[in-house]
């Protein structure tokens, strides 16, 4: 027998026979769905142009359906059903939705099609929207039944939708897909099963069983995930107690946004020298620090400071005032050869922090040596030249950080005069990938005052940079608390300052932690089982506070300009120390950057042992820790 002989004999069984007169007169029946004890869902075609739609039926008594109508008839949105209409007779209810084309999660992972982890995550960051759409309503809307068979994905068209509003299919001993009113077994949470109240964490809790459920082709607790950062999103995601999940979809919605991110930037590796794209796209912070993989710091050079030995900084010799801290002196001025081999080993942020006010004349307002200016510009241009993302600060401005608080509009001038040439010199001759930082302040204003007046300092370098339009108008800036510090104090005192460009803001910390390693004065060893300062706890506390502040600040996106670990002998602990943080951050989204400051031989062991590559030769002197850095930031290289 031929297909249309089959569809003609399946019409002939049910068309007018089993449907009021309103839906037979529309309606062909093309295929019977499914069927339960509470009634049937068929696949129709209108007779009028083909079109197609679901009509869902089922007994009067059955409130599912109505309740199901009753949802759909308010919402529009690109991921639900498109309600049609509903239908009554004295025992049933009909529902009609337009059809949804493609195939239902279900079917595609029963099929055993491959799919990677980018369709994996894109598939749940779209649910993560339809669920964050449901629970912003007025009263908001618990889905209360997420499973693989009520989403439906096409791969052709990169849709997903979430379908059926009735969770009242009853639970069978012989079937883990039967219902009741409490959910899909396995995909459930526990308070659907009256344990407590459900809310939005509900959902939550059952596409983090989806989620886990792709990955590993099982529901089970304890199925586990080979992707570490996956693992941590899932695992937080469907914990029992509900207080301990993710607290709305919008912050587990962040956490795959920034998932995908690292991974787009893990293809990202290669680069065109010579790049020098100039425009400033409308994209967010988040988006742009999403991008960045890992970052070193060109430290101790242009930020050398209190340099008398070298006469008048007004007139010493460049080179001189660059290497004056650098290991090795004039022999290890930076180069284009020094910046190309960072960026080759898989660095693709460059932090160069720059202390300008010794070069700043204070009789001529705070005018900036030229040829200084233009220096900071050529090494820019070479970072930026290799589709690097460039972070240009004040560093080590004592000028200004010292009379912040005594005399804070003298403070303020300065640092106004300061940006006003920084941000007119870079303004439009680099793009997005330049991002300006306003001060790196190591005071010791540790007071409510030192933070307000810090906090004063940021609002003056928005204000300025902004001021010079251009691609400045947009581009995206980064704040420091207080000392780059982590203390509740600090991160506490800390506010954003009001900026005219909405979502172009970052705020930059340090990560010295545990200080007792990556000092030189209190254990040598770490490792992921250690305890106190040899082990994770520390930095874990760290970064649950920042956590817990950028929360509180919007979810600002966080970078961690400068950490590192000191060289003790102990090279294998300062690879899992590095690994473990960066793993860490990179998971929240926070890239991080190496202070680099060259030095690798201890005067009297009591110098921070920080440098990662001879700036003479360009060779890594601990490869372990590079490689570390990269495998912790997803890096491949």
């Amino acid at each position: 027998m031929d297909l249309e002989s089959v569809i003609g004999e399946f019409r002939e069984t049910f068309d007018g026979q089993a449907f009021p007169a309103e839906i037979s007169e529309r309606f062909h029946v093309t295929e019977r769905l499914g069927n339960n004890v509470f009634g049937e869902t068929f696949l129709m075609s209108e007779k009028d142009g083909g079109e197609l739609f679901v009509l869902k039926r089922c007994r009067k008594s059955d409130a599912t359906a109505a309740n199901e109508a009753e949802i759909l008839r308010g919402l529009k949105h690109e991921g639900l059903p498109v309600y049609d209409g509903v239908i009554e007779s004295d025992t049933e209810i009909f529902v009609s939705r337009r059809y949804i084309k493609g195939i239902t999660l279900a079917k595609y992972i029963e099929k055993g099609d491959t799919a990677d982890k980018e369709l994996i995550v894109d598939t749940m960051i779209a649910l993560c929207g339809i669920l964050e759409f449901l629970h912003s309503q007025p009263v908001p809307i618990i889905h209360r039944d997420i499973k693989p068979s009520n989403i439906i994905i096409n791969l052709g068209e990169g849709t997903v939708s979430l379908i059926d509003f009735g969770i009242s299919r009853k639970y069978s001993e012989d079937s883990g897909s039967d219902t009741m009113c409490l959910g899909t077994r396995n995909f459930a949470p526990p308070e659907q099963y009256g344990f407590a109240q459900t809310d939005c964490r509900s959902d939550i809790y059952s596409l983090g069983v989806v989620l886990r459920y792709w990955l590993t082709g099982s529901s089970g607790r304890y199925a586990e995930i080979d992707d570490k950062v996956l693992a941590r999103i899932v695992a937080k995601g469907t914990m029992l107690d509900p207080e301990m999940r993710y607290g709305n979809i919008a912050d587990l919605k962040k956490e795959l946004d920034d998932y995908r991110n690292r991974a787009t930037r893990r293809v990202r590796r290669d680069y065109s020298p010579g790049k020098n794209d100039v425009g400033i796209r409308n994209i967010s912070a988040r988006e742009l620090v999403g991008r960045i993989g890992a970052g070193w710091n060109l430290g101790n050079t242009f930020d050398a400071r209190n340099l008398r030995s070298l006469g008048d900084n007004l007139t010493a010799d460049i080179s001189a005032l660059e290497t004056a801290w650098v290991a090795h002196g004039r022999s290890a001025i930076a180069t284009r050869e020094l910046v190309e081999e960072v960026r080759r080993t898989g660095f693709d942020g460059l932090r160069i922090p720059v202390n300008w006010t010794k070069v700043a004349d204070p009789d001529n307002g705070w005018a900036i040596r030229p040829d200084w200016m233009a220096r900071i510009e050529e090494v820019v241009g070479w970072a930026y030249g290799l589709d690097m993302f460039v972070i240009l600060n004040a560093h080590h401005e004592y000028v200004i950080l010292n009379q912040m608080v005594s005399n804070p509009a003298e403070s303020e001038r300065i640092l106004a005069r300061l940006w006003e040439q920084i941000a007119g010199r870079f303004n439009n001759r680099f793009g997005e990938r330049l991002i300006f930082e306003g001060a790196n302040n190591h005071s010791d204003s540790d007071s409510p005052e030192g933070h307000a007046a810090f906090n004063r300092l940021n609002q003056v370098f928005v204000d300025t940079v902004r001021a010079t339009g251009g691609n400045n108008t947009h581009r995206t800036l980064m704040l420091m608390a207080y000392k780059a510090d982590v203390t509740n104090a600090t991160l506490n005192g800390f506010e954003l300052p009001a900026d005219p460009t909405p979502d172009r803001l970052i705020l930059s910390l340090h990560a010295n932690t545990p200080p007792g390693f990556i000092y030189h004065d209190h254990t040598d060893t770490w490792s992921e089982t250690g305890s106190d300062q040899s082990g994770p706890d520390e930095i874990n506390n760290y970064f649950r506070n920042i956590e817990r502040r950028a929360k509180e600040l919007g979810n600002i996106p966080v970078v961690i300009a400068a950490w590192s670990s000191n060289d003790q002998a102990n090279t294998g602990s300062r690879a899992a120390h590095a690994e473990f943080l960066v793993r860490e951050a990179t998971a929240r989204g926070w890239p991080t950057f190496w202070w680099d400051n060259s030095h690798t031989i201890s005067n009297g062991g009591t110098f921070q042992l920080y440098g990662l590559i001879d700036r003479r030769t360009h060779e890594w002197h601990f490869p372990e820790i590079v490689d570390a850095i990269m495998r912790g930031a997803g890096v491949n290289h």
